[in-house]
């Protein structure tokens, strides 16, 4: 097995990749949801990182199900406790206790970063809407000038790996997001009952996406008219007034929750009222991270009230018939932080590399000196990978650096 190197790190600045994090299986979503940073806190503490080149560049990924923050620095474990400290803010002395956040550099931190983009760490595996997410992250710290040569690399070859993990493997036909498993669920029952949707944002938008596939009839509520002008042009579906739901509800199947708000919309009460004298009860899914609906409603006797952690739990349980397609992506997520170890281990050679590049017969005369300050460095792959770059050049080379260059 390819030995990796212990740190994955820029050699100019000391830099090594690392990142800490909190997902659905660290934490319950009564917690996660109080974990997380305004764009205005973030932009303040990775603005007196960087301008004390504590950090060389920050990624921060906040979902439903995850709160991460992938970044370099020469000190990961001063960095990791800055932005846990910033994320536990709104969390009291007990909470904070018994909090596992987990931190991880070099090569794991690359690995877990390229299986989140393969979906391969997520609530349900092989989730669509968690690559898009990854992307969205990214870009918006590179456009913020957060992301250095190390992260954008990093960055950049995870959403590949996002993409390719769908075409070499198995993963996508046994694909599912957790939009897609509550619309499968919403599928279910009569098909002339509507549906009710909160919010327009990504994740309403996912569901619409998953219900295409059907003929339920749809309501989406939303306080922004602009935000339903621009759903309506890809999905069909009768818009309102968020603060209609109640009229809307009374002959509805299913209440899907998507907004983003800092506490809970609707009250036990306010459903109760919504449900009185229902023959049958309502489905209620609250997809919002912080919640959206107080969890006190899932006593109420005519309303099934699920949330991201009673999906989890679902996921859980149905786990087993993925496993094949799972260990077949593994595998080759695997092999894709392995070739990404070995392009960064030599990119201090690339002007050496490039030296040879369309040559035939003997390798330039500058060649060695170009080598030699680097061979030391290199793990036995890396210096593997290297003979096979340099092809008939290596032949070529003296007698000391040819050994070096066959030493494992």
């Amino acid at each position: 097995m390819t030995i990796l190197p212990a740190h994955i790190a820029d050699p100019r600045t000391g830099h090594q990749l690392a990142m800490l994090g909190l997902t659905h299986r660290d934490a319950p979503v009564a917690v996660r949801e109080r974990c997380r940073l305004s764009a205005e806190q973030l932009e303040a503490l990775t603005a007196g990182l960087r301008a004390g080149g504590t950090i060389g560049g920050c990624v921060y990924l906040q979902t439903c199900n995850r709160v991460e923050v992938y970044f370099t620095a020469a000190d990961p474990a001063r960095v990791a406790g800055a932005f846990r400290e910033a994320l536990e803010a709104d969390l009291d002395a007990s909470q904070r206790a018994g909090l596992d956040w987990t931190t991880r550099t070099g090569e794991a931190a690359l690995s877990h970063l390229f299986r989140v983009g393969a979906s391969l760490d997520s609530l349900v595996l092989g989730d669509t809407e968690i690559l898009g997410q990854l992307r969205r992250a990214y870009e918006s710290a590179k456009a913020a000038g957060w992301t250095d040569k190390l992260l954008n690399l990093a960055c950049q070859w995870a959403l590949k790996v996002g993409k390719g993990v769908r075409t070499h493997t198995t993963i996508q036909q046994r694909a599912a997001s957790v939009a897609s498993l509550v619309a499968q669920e919403l599928r279910q029952g009569d098909p002339t009952a509507p549906i009710v949707l909160l919010g327009a944002g990504e994740i309403a938008q996912a569901v619409l996406r998953n219900l295409k596939k059907g003929s339920r009839p749809l309501v989406v509520l939303n306080r922004s008219q602009a935000s339903l002008e621009a759903l309506a042009k890809d999905h069909h579906f009768t818009a309102g007034r968020l603060q209609d739901f109640i009229e809307h509800v009374e002959g509805a199947a299913a209440l899907v929750s998507c907004l983003a708000v800092e506490t809970p919309l609707i009250d036990a009460a306010t459903l109760a009222a919504a449900t009185w004298g229902r023959d049958k009860s309502l489905k209620v899914y609250d997809l919002g991270v912080p919640r959206n609906i107080d969890p006190i409603a899932k006593a109420l006797p005519k309303v099934q009230l699920k949330d991201m952690d009673d999906l989890q739990a679902t996921v859980e349980a149905n786990k087993a018939g993925r496993a094949e397609a799972a260990a077949e992506a593994e595998g080759w997520v695997a092999g894709q932080v392995e070739e990404f170890a070995l392009m960064w281990a030599l990119q201090p050679l690339a002007p050496a590399l490039q030296a040879v590049k369309g040559r035939k017969g003997m390798p330039p005369a500058d060649l060695p000196a170009l080598l030699e300050p680097h061979l030391g460095s290199l793990t036995p792959a890396a210096r593997h990978e290297l003979v096979r770059q340099l092809g008939p050049a290596a032949q070529g080379l003296p007698a000391h650096l040819r050994t070096a260059l066959a030493t494992t």
